[in-house]
């Protein structure tokens, strides 16, 4: 019985082990709700699919421009805001959130990236990048 407690432990380990490392990550797609203008608003819409839980606070919008200024060196903006409800689902039913970029700040030419991130993680396959008109 001593030996039988042991055995029964690192087996069960060894599952829940097997079992995190088959569970496959998130992806998620991005799409631009319009032409990215200088001074104003775009809408982002970010779907996820996979079989991990999507819940509130654990995902967020990142998004960073850098642009060049007139005298040498660069500028970094950037815009972290949490997704605190995901508002739609898709036809396959998986969860959708639209939300705002602001480019109020950002000049004309910057140069930038916006992703979905899970835990400060970009998920795969969430990055566009796209330059400010």
């Amino acid at each position: 019985m001593r030996t039988l407690a042991p055995l029964a432990a690192v087996v069960l380990a060894a599952l829940i082990a097997v079992a995190g490392a088959g569970a496959a990550q998130n992806t998620a797609t991005t799409v631009l709700g319009s032409t990215p203008t200088s001074g104003q608003t775009l809408n982002v819409t970010f779907t996820v699919f996979g079989s991990q839980p999507v819940v509130p606070y654990e995902f967020a919008l990142e998004n960073t421009c850098v642009y060049p200024p007139k005298l040498g060196g660069h500028f970094t903006l950037g815009q972290h805001d949490a997704v605190v409800a995901w508002t739609a689902i898709d036809a396959s039913g998986n969860p959708q959130v639209t939300m705002p970029v602001y480019l109020q700040s950002v000049p004309s030419g910057s140069s930038c990236r916006v992703s979905l991130v899970d835990n400060n993680t970009v998920v795969k396959g969430s990055t566009v990048a796209y330059v400010v008109g």
